[in-house]
Formats: structure tokens, sequence, C-alpha cells
């Protein structure tokens, strides 16, 4: 649980698998208002298993970005990751990126955060406002 956007009220995110959506991987969206929490919204996200999910401030910009990667087959080479920005009270999807591998960290303390992450045996560096928004 966060204020991720810093309104007074706490949102919490809930991870979880319908047994009857074929294993798939659900992000349910939570905000606590007026004592009690409320769903604002429930997504597939197509993955049969999670390898990260974060909440950080990834683009220095003051509000929490989510981050959420997973495989999309068995294979172990098919992983996607996901960011979204809480914005006016919705979930907008700001990245969507293949992975094999992926580490995403502030590696030098500049308040930029840098993804290493390797597709194909390529390994591509890049900052989060380098990606275009969706």
């Amino acid at each position: 649980m966060e204020d991720l956007n810093k309104d007074g009220n706490q949102e919490a995110f809930l991870l979880y698998r319908d047994p009857k959506d074929n294993r798939q991987v659900h992000m349910m969206f939570l905000v606590k208002e007026n004592g009690a929490w409320q769903k604002k919204a429930d997504m597939e996200t197509g993955f049969i298993d999670v390898n990260t999910f974060d909440l950080a401030d990834l683009d220095g910009n003051g509000t929490q970005e989510v981050t959420l990667g997973g495989g999309l087959s068995d294979s172990g080479h098919d992983n996607q990751l996901y960011i979204y920005e809480l914005q006016n009270g919705t979930l907008e999807q700001k990245a969507d990126l293949s992975y094999d591998t992926l580490q995403i960290s502030d590696f030098n303390d500049d308040q930029s955060t840098l993804f290493f992450f390797n597709r194909c045996g390529i390994i591509n560096a890049a900052f989060l406002n380098c990606f275009r928004e969706k």
C-alpha cells in the first residue's frame, strides 16, 4: 500500500490468478476512499508468471510509477515489462518493453533510473524518459 500520487488516499495492488482464466496473472488496483477499499481497475496482464513488481519514482517527476514484468510463455524468453503511472485517478500505461533479463535501478544515485535489459543476446541501456508515452 502506498499513496502514489500524494492525495491522502492509500492505493494498493493485488496480483492474482483466476483459475478459470488459463493461469493468467491479473493486477487489481484499489483505492481507499472514506475508509473503504474501492476497486478501480482489474487488468489482464497476459503473464503466466510475474518476475518483477515495484513502486518507484522512475522519472523524477514526484509520482511513483508501477513496474510489472513477467513471462508470456514457459520459454523464459518471452517477457514483457509494463510501466504505469497514476494520472487523474486512473493507471496510464507509459511503456511496454520486451526482455529476456532485466535490471532496473538508479545505479549512480543521480535520480535517473536506468534500465538494463537483454533481448535476444543484445544488451541495451535506456532511461525511462526516453520512452515515448503510449
